[in-house]
């Protein structure tokens, strides 16, 4: 009996394909592809590394000597502003919002004792101080409201959405606190008569407004915040600020303010619980800006001799974004986006948010100088402002 090896031929089943190698090219390069883009996307939108090139394309042949250059009037007391970027420039004789290119967009004829201006994003607040008229403007030159207070302004606020917060003198009460809508509409009217108020802002969609209140303790003042919604009368929240005397507020997102004292930068939330009280030894606030996107930039004086100011940018939580040490006590500073411009007698420096220099030019006789989102600026002296192009 011989032995039989018994071979089993199993069936091979289906071969697994391979996608093409051109197929896996393409896909490889569709995922890279995408990946660039959401990149530059980013670099775009949320940094200023491409800032240069932005500006490289939407500069690119344009006359230097004309382009950016614009002449106006002044006559008494003179505010300036930027609305989206354009130029604008008040007067005791009225106002005057510019194109780039030198244009009059829009005047504003009339008689102002103290002109002030206020702008957020495509809005500019044109109004009075001691005075009554108001004016909202766009920025494409449109008259949105041009109406008068009840009373003497003391301080007004415009919001990224249109809506108006106006303090003036009142009449029946020792403060009056108006909101307005870009149409006219009042849809909400404080009138304080137990505590006199000193400054308002408002938040971006109108829901929420504030106020600085001062008020007595004892034998010394005190100053407080409030917090109304516009849409009911009682006080919503309230926050002490101490004996010091408060100079401005503001709205840095929809929950989150700052309010600026002589002492102290006090952040807190809408519903009046503080965040953080920024402090600095041996300085004094000489200056501030609300205007950078989603920081403050302060100005301090420094007492030590030869210590020259020294720069801070703070986060809407109080948190130090950058400090720098300026050897000049500088002419004139201004924020916008993710910028700051620092002006002093020798040169025009812009700095981003972190404070880190981007662009420096010697100062060809400005008296001031205001950054624009893309990191440009205007420079104004007598009569003239001129585009700054890093």
């Amino acid at each position: 009996m011989s032995d039989k090896t018994k071979i089993e031929i199993v069936p091979e089943g289906p071969e697994e394909k391979k996608p093409p190698v051109k197929k896996r090219w393409l896909l490889f390069g569709g995922i890279f592809l995408l990946v660039l883009l959401l990149l530059v996307w980013f670099l775009l939108s949320g940094t200023t590394s491409l800032d240069g090139l932005k500006r490289f394309f939407r500069y690119f042949g344009k006359d230097d000597k004309q382009y950016g250059t614009l002449q106006f009037e002044t006559y008494g007391s003179c505010s300036y502003a930027l609305a989206d970027g354009r130029f604008a420039v008040a007067t005791q004789s009225g106002a005057t919002l510019f194109s780039e290119s030198g244009s009059a967009l829009c005047r504003v004829q009339g008689s102002f004792l103290n002109p002030a201006m206020k702008s957020a994003g495509e809005y500019l607040l044109v109004y009075d101080i001691g005075g009554t008229r108001l004016v909202l403007l766009n920025a494409e030159g449109e008259t949105l409201l041009d109406t008068t207070a009840s009373a003497a302004i003391y301080d007004a606020e415009v919001s990224p959405e249109g809506y108006l917060s106006v303090l003036c003198e009142g009449t029946d009460c020792r403060a009056q606190l108006t909101v307005y809508s870009k149409t006219g509409a009042t849809p909400y009217i404080r009138r304080a008569k137990t505590s006199y108020l000193s400054a308002c802002a408002l938040s971006p969609d109108g829901s929420l407004a504030a106020a600085v209140t001062l008020g007595q303790q004892d034998i010394q003042f005190v100053s407080a915040v409030q917090l109304y919604q516009t849409d009911a009368e009682d006080v919503a929240a309230e926050l002490s600020l101490g004996a010091q005397t408060v100079y401005d507020l503001r709205f840095l997102s929809r929950q989150r303010l700052c309010a600026v004292g002589e002492d102290s930068l006090v952040f807190f939330d809408a519903g009046g619980s503080l965040v953080r009280e920024y402090t600095v030894d041996d300085a004094l606030i000489a200056g501030f800006s609300f205007d950078g996107d989603g920081f403050v930039t302060v100005l301090y004086d420094q007492f030590e001799a030869g210590a020259g100011s020294r720069l801070v940018t703070l986060d809407e939580n109080g948190e130090e974004l950058g400090t720098v040490t300026l050897a000049q006590t500088p002419m004139h500073f201004s924020a916008c986006g993710s910028y700051v411009a620092v002006l002093t007698d020798q040169a025009l420096t812009v700095y981003d948010s972190s404070l880190a220099v981007r662009n420096r030019t010697d100062n060809s006789g400005y008296l001031k100088a205001f950054v624009r989102a893309d990191g440009t600026a205007m420079c104004v002296s007598s009569g003239e402002a001129t585009l700054y192009i890093p």
